[in-house]
C-alpha cells in the first residue's frame, strides 16, 4: 500500500507541474523598432525589428501588412534578428491579399524571447500638398491582442531641411483617437524620432513628419477630368476608370506617348495624344463631351414621354387610396380617450407597444427584458457603469410567449448568467425570429387579420421594384418616371395598409388611456401607491416613453433597489424612482438595445497621393488614420 501511494505522489509530483506548464501560453512585443528610409523619388523603405516574449510553446507568427488606395509593397525580405541572417521559404511566406500582404514566419520556439526583422519596400503612401509633404504612417500593426512594451519610430529624409520647416505629430490610441502625445523630436534636418511605451493591444501608433516641398519628387500624374463624367481609355484600350481619375506614371499607367479618349453614352468620343515623361510632374488633360446628334432626338422624345406620363401616377394614386380605404382603415372605434389603470387585458409590454404602433420596434423588445426581470426569470446585474450581466433565475415556462421564449433562448442558450458583452455580434440573429411571433401573437389574438409586418414587406417589396425599375429606365432613356413615382407612392402607402380588428382598434384606444395615466398619473387616481406597483407598470411605462414622469409619483415610495436589479457600488448614489427611471431609459435600455442589435463588419476607405488626408490639416489627423498598419497574431 505505501508503495503504491509513492508511486502516485510521485507521478503528481512529475506530471502535474509539466500539464500544468503545457497549458500556459502567451505573448507580446517586448520591442518594436521601424526604420523608415524616405527616398528622393517618393517610395520609402520600412524596417521592422520585432521583439517578442513567448511563454509557452509556439510555432508561427504573422504580421498584416495594411494597403490602402494605390499604395503599393514590395520586396519583402525577414532576417533572423539575433544572427541578422536572411530567412528563406519554408521559414517564412508572403501572402498577397487584398487588403494587405501577410508576412507568415515558421519555427519551434518556446519560453523565449527572439527577434525578426521584417523589411518592404512601399511606393504611393506619401501625402502631397500646397505646401508642404508628408509621411502619415500607422507604424505598428493595431489588429493585435497583445501589448507592445516599447515603440521607437525612425523617419530619415533623402536630404536635409530647415528644421524650423519640418513639423510633426504623434497620435496613440485606438482607432480615431485625436489626442496627440509630445513624446516626439525632430532630431536634425533629415532626422524625426518617435517613441512610446506600454502601447496597449489593439492601439494604433501613428506618426506624422511632414518636409517642405523639393525634398521629395512627387510623382508623376496624369489627371484627365471631362464634363461630363465618361470612360477613360488609353490607346483604344478601357482603363476601367471613370473621370475625373489621376494615373500614377509607372505604375497604372507607362511612361512615353498615349492616346488618352473618353466615351459616354449618346456623346462624341473625344481624344488627345499625351507624352508622360519621368520627372514631368503632373500632367493635366481635360474634355468637354458634346451630344451626338441622334442622342438629341432620342433624348427629346424622351422628355416627351415623360411629359405625357407626368400624370399617370395620379390613377395610382386615386387606386390606392380606394385600396386603403376597403382594407386598410381601422375600423371605428370609440374615438373617446380615456384614462386606464392596467394594461388591456393583461397584454404585455411588447404587445402593447406593438399594437399602438403596429410594429415590434427594439423598444418593445427591451421592454420585455424588464419585465421578464421583473415576474422573476432574470436578475440584471450592474458590473460597473454600463457593463452589465443577466443571470437566469428560473427556466422559461408555460406562462411565456413564444416571442419570449425566444428571447430568453437568445439570451441565454444553455448558460446560466450572460455578459451582455458576449451578446454583441451575435443576438441579432434572434430579432427577425423574436419579431415574427410578436407579430403571429397579434394576429392570434385577433387584433390584426393579418400579420401587419408581411402586409407592409408586400408594398415596401412592390415600391422598392418599381423604383429600381423606374431609376434603371430614367438612366437610360428617362422614360421611367412615372414607374419610379409608382414605387414612391407604394412606399408611402406601405405603412398605412396594415388594419386592426375591432378588438385591435378597443385595445389601442384602451392602451392610449393607459399611457394617459402613466404619463398624468398625478392627475387621476392611482390605483396602488406602492412599489410593486411601479414596477409592474414600469415596462409598459417603458414602452410609451414616459418611465421618469411615471417615477415621479413614486419619489417617497419607491427608495430601494428592486430585488431584480443589483447596482454596482456606489453607481446610483442615494437610491430614488426618478433617478432610477432616467438610469434605466438614459444608460441600461441603450446598453441592452445596442448590444442586441450590434452585427460583425467593418468599413475600409483609403486613398494615394496628393488625394490623400493629411495628418496635419484635411479635418484633423487621428490614430490609425495614416497608410500602413496591419494586423500582428501567433500561435
Amino acid at each position: 500500500m505505501r508503495r503504491l501511494f509513492f508511486i502516485i505522489f510521485a507521478f503528481w509530483l512529475v506530471f502535474l507541474p509539466a500539464a500544468t506548464w503545457a497549458q500556459e501560453k502567451s505573448w507580446y512585443f517586448k520591442d518594436w523598432q521601424s526604420e523608415i528610409d524616405v527616398h528622393e523619388n517618393g517610395s520609402f523603405s520600412v524596417r521592422e525589428t520585432q521583439t517578442y516574449d513567448f511563454t509557452g510553446s509556439f510555432s508561427w507568427v504573422e504580421r498584416d501588412i495594411a494597403k490602402q488606395g494605390e499604395m503599393e509593397v514590395s520586396d519583402i525580405i525577414v532576417y533572423d534578428g539575433d544572427t541578422g541572417e536572411a530567412l528563406t521559404p519554408p521559414q517564412y511566406s508572403v501572402t498577397d491579399n487584398y487588403y494587405s500582404d501577410t508576412v507568415k514566419i515558421n519555427f519551434d520556439l518556446a519560453n523565449t524571447e527572439k527577434t525578426w526583422v521584417i523589411e518592404y519596400q512601399v511606393k504611393n503612401a506619401l501625402g502631397y500638398f500646397d505646401t508642404w509633404d508628408e509621411l502619415y504612417w500607422n507604424a505598428v500593426s493595431d489588429d493585435r491582442d497583445v501589448e507592445i512594451d516599447n515603440v521607437d519610430v525612425w523617419v530619415t529624409l533623402p536630404s536635409a531641411a530647415p528644421t524650423d520647416e519640418m513639423q510633426a505629430k504623434l497620435f496613440m490610441g485606438t482607432y480615431g483617437a485625436t489626442d496627440s502625445s509630445d513624446t516626439w523630436e525632430i532630431v536634425d534636418g533629415s532626422t524625426y524620432h518617435f517613441w512610446g511605451s506600454l502601447i496597449q493591444p489593439y492601439e494604433n501608433f501613428t506618426v506624422v513628419a511632414g518636409w517642405p516641398k523639393g525634398i521629395v519628387r512627387e510623382p508623376d500624374l496624369l489627371k484627365v477630368t471631362s464634363e461630363p463624367s465618361g470612360t477613360i481609355y488609353r490607346n483604344g484600350i478601357t482603363t476601367s476608370y471613370d473621370t475625373p481619375y489621376q494615373f500614377f506614371a509607372g505604375d497604372n499607367i507607362g511612361y512615353g506617348p498615349s492616346e488618352i479618349s473618353v466615351q459616354k453614352f449618346g456623346y462624341i468620343t473625344q481624344s488627345q495624344n499625351v507624352d508622360i515623361k519621368e520627372g514631368s510632374g503632373v500632367q493635366f488633360v481635360d474634355f468637354t463631351l458634346e451630344q451626338a446628334g441622334w442622342y438629341k432626338i432620342l433624348s427629346g422624345i424622351v422628355i416627351l414621354l415623360i411629359v405625357l406620363y407626368i400624370f399617370s401616377p395620379l390613377l395610382v394614386l386615386l387606386l390606392l387610396l380606394r385600396k386603403w380605404y376597403k382594407s386598410g382603415r381601422d375600423p371605428k372605434g370609440k374615438g373617446t380617450i380615456i384614462p386606464q389603470y392596467e394594461p388591456y387585458k393583461n397584454l404585455t409590454p411588447g404587445l402593447t407597444g406593438t399594437l399602438i404602433d403596429s410594429k415590434a420596434d427594439l423598444r418593445d423588445i427591451t421592454s420585455t427584458i424588464i419585465d421578464l426581470a421583473i415576474r422573476g426569470y432574470i436578475k440584471i446585474i450592474e458590473k460597473e457603469k454600463k457593463e452589465f450581466t443577466l443571470k437566469k433565475l428560473k427556466k422559461a415556462d408555460q406562462n411565456m410567449l413564444d416571442y419570449e421564449k425566444e428571447l430568453f433562448t437568445g439570451i441565454f442558450g444553455g448558460d446560466e448568467e450572460k455578459d451582455l458583452d458576449d451578446l454583441k455580434h451575435k443576438f441579432y440573429t434572434h430579432i427577425p425570429k423574436i419579431r415574427e411571433q410578436m407579430y403571429e401573437n397579434m394576429v392570434s389574438m385577433k387584433f390584426y387579420l393579418r400579420d401587419p409586418e408581411k402586409i407592409r414587406k408586400k408594398y415596401r417589396g412592390w415600391g422598392i421594384a418599381m423604383i429600381s425599375f423606374g431609376l434603371f429606365t430614367i438612366w437610360i432613356f428617362g422614360a421611367g418616371a412615372p414607374i419610379f413615382a409608382y414605387g414612391i407612392l407604394f412606399l408611402i402607402f406601405s405603412p398605412l395598409m396594415p388594419a386592426r380588428t375591432t378588438k385591435g382598434v378597443e385595445g389601442r384606444e384602451w392602451s392610449d388611456g393607459y399611457e394617459m395615466y402613466l404619463h398624468h398619473a398625478e392627475r387621476y387616481r392611482l390605483k396602488k401607491m406602492t412599489a410593486e406597483h411601479f414596477e409592474a407598470c414600469l415596462p409598459y411605462a417603458m414602452v410609451f416613453e414616459v418611465e421618469k414622469e411615471w417615477a415621479k409619483n413614486f419619489e417617497k415610495i419607491y427608495k430601494e433597489a428592486p430585488n431584480w436589479f443589483q447596482p454596482a457600488d456606489g453607481s446610483m448614489g442615494a437610491w430614488s424612482a426618478i433617478y432610477f427611471a432616467g438610469y434605466i431609459s438614459g444608460t441600461l435600455n441603450p446598453a441592452l438595445g445596442s448590444t442586441l442589435t450590434s452585427r460583425p463588419g467593418g468599413s475600409y476607405s483609403g486613398g494615394g497621393g496628393s488625394s490623400g488626408m493629411s495628418g496635419f490639416s484635411g479635418g484633423g489627423g487621428f490614430s490609425g488614420g495614416g497608410f500602413g498598419g496591419g494586423g500582428s497574431s501567433a500561435g
